[in-house]
């Protein structure tokens, strides 16, 4: 299959998972509202009985505000805040203080189990509830980084997460409708404990894999940027739709890669070295001007795509907190992969600047280049306890799609006592078809067309343990006269997945 055909394919399919996101999206939505409505009567005592209302022109922004010694301030009201949208000040129409531990309020009942989706839309809409997701990039992530990442992130799930807090682990195959939050926190530390990094291994796992096992590097790679760029969005759009308050991804992954380095340009990804004649000469690319263009213009791509990730966070309240596992790295390259020292400090610096980046521009906070990754995670767990939820109609009412600056301002008086705040820097406006879209919106429901995509995204198998538990949407098994019997399930189903040397076999027990 030639390169041309590859990446048509490989676009088309994208093109479907967009869809069947949005679908799901869609479909979320109003499960979330009925959600939101039952748990109205389990706010927490101490909060305001506020309901935040969304619009395409209302903008929704946390606020953290903290003292010199970075201890968080408790006790500022509406007038202590001004916003500023492209420099222009707005109007603070709804505020609230959002302080959670996690912990259960004395004399209320114990955390509640999640058993189907209602269950997680409900308890996901509390306001006593914290929602984390750790998206395990093995993609990106070499063998041995994920085997040393698994003992702090298993240690953060254990010390620092509380009863009321909602997990889920996603990776960047894994299809967003089986992203299934939990308050077992030993079934998270159990799939984190099996996290297996597979950065510059080109095994095929799944059929989706083997389609383009032989397609060159430098294709593969393009590929599993946009799947993982794929993932991020899609599931930030999930997350928007079960909460309006704040949701928090910890992205543990290396970076992204914009290319490849000439040593590691295989013609054929199966092949390995054998497959580039360069694979051996260190010098190659070395002080070459035309591979320093080449990088400059992939990097330019590789953010372009990146602000659909950006767009997508933002709009849903999602912040992204990029987790190196590598800890305070020195070089990208093994030694035994040849790559010449400049050209490996160079892309040690872009693929962590892409972390700095989705970190920076999604409100969350970059883990990177540190050996104390506990202290990191520790600081986005602070981040989802309190904060002010401040939120405001746009006076430009902007549906251009372009990115429109905000500026959180204390008052002379918070000032004064020496006062910090940090928050977003701003969000992606809609644009006219957005608005069509959702004027057309009639509810919830997943459309015909996108339903055999949804299917379809069920049958990737994700790369973790055997006797993960998953909802499936469609089961076979052999029929009469050599038939297949397809069955579809209406309610939940569970799925385990058992993965052979050749074929995925699905044994299905619907409820």
């Amino acid at each position: 299959m030639s390169r041309t055909r590859i990446l048509a394919a490989f676009i088309l399919t994208l093109m479907l998972v967009a869809a069947a996101m949005v679908a799901l999206a869609g479909q979320q939505a109003g499960s979330q509202q009925a959600a939101t409505a039952q748990a109205g009567g389990q706010q927490a005592a101490d909060q305001t009985d506020l309901t935040f209302r969304s619009g395409i022109n209302f903008v929704t922004v946390d606020a953290y505000v903290a003292d010199s010694k970075g201890q968080p301030i408790t006790d500022l009201k509406q007038t202590d805040f001004e916003i500023l949208e492209d420099n222009k000040p707005q109007k603070i129409e709804q505020f609230r203080f959002i302080k959670v531990d996690g912990n259960p309020k004395p004399g209320a009942p114990p955390p509640q189990e999640i058993r189907n989706r209602d269950d997680e839309e409900r308890e996901a809409a509390r306001d006593d509830t914290r929602v984390f997701v750790i998206f395990l990039d093995d993609y990106h992530t070499r063998l041995g980084s994920s085997l040393a990442v698994r003992q702090p992130l298993s240690e953060f799930i254990q010390n620092q997460l509380r009863p009321l807090d909602l997990v889920a682990i996603m990776y960047p195959l894994t299809p967003v409708t089986d992203v299934d939050f939990t308050r077992n926190h030993e079934r998270i530390i159990g799939a984190i404990q099996k996290f297996e990094g597979r950065k510059y291994r080109y095994e095929p796992r799944n059929l989706f894999e083997e389609q383009y096992q032989r397609a060159p590097t430098e294709i593969v790679e393009q590929i599993r940027n946009q799947v993982v760029m794929t993932a991020l969005r899609g599931l930030s759009v999930r997350l928007g739709s079960i909460r309006e308050g704040r949701k928090s991804i910890i992205y543990v992954s290396e970076g992204l890669q914009a290319m490849l380095p000439p040593q590691m340009r295989s013609a054929d990804a199966s092949m390995g070295k054998l497959g580039n004649p360069q694979a051996f000469n260190p010098l190659a690319g070395e002080n070459d001007s035309r591979e320093q263009t080449a990088q400059t213009f992939a990097t330019a791509d590789l953010y372009s795509q990146l602000r659909d990730v950006f767009i997508a966070a933002t709009r849903n309240n999602t912040a992204i907190y990029t987790l190196d596992p590598r800890g305070l790295a020195t070089n990208e390259f093994d030694i035994d992969e040849n790559v010449g020292p400049q050209q490996d400090q160079s892309m040690l610096t872009a693929s962590t600047n892409t972390l700095r980046s989705i970190a920076e521009e999604t409100d969350g906070r970059a883990i990177v280049g540190r050996n104390d990754l506990a202290k990191g995670l520790q600081q986005a767990l602070q981040d989802s306890t309190a904060y002010y939820l401040i939120g405001y109609t746009s006076a430009q009412a902007p549906v251009d799609g372009k990115f429109h600056q905000i500026k959180v301002q204390l008052s002379a008086a918070a000032k004064k006592r020496g006062l910090q705040v940090r928050a977003r820097r701003g969000y992606w406006a809609a644009t006219m078809e957005d608005v069509k879209k959702a004027e057309k919106a009639t509810g919830p429901g997943v459309p015909d067309t996108a339903k055999p995509v949804m299917a379809a995204l069920a049958t990737i198998a994700a790369p973790v343990q055997s006797a993960k538990y998953v909802r499936t949407w469609l089961g076979t098994e052999r029929g009469e006269n050599g038939k297949t019997k397809v069955r579809s399930c209406g309610n939940p189903c569970r799925s385990r997945r058992v993965a052979t040397s050749a074929t995925i076999r699905r044994r299905d027990a619907c409820r």
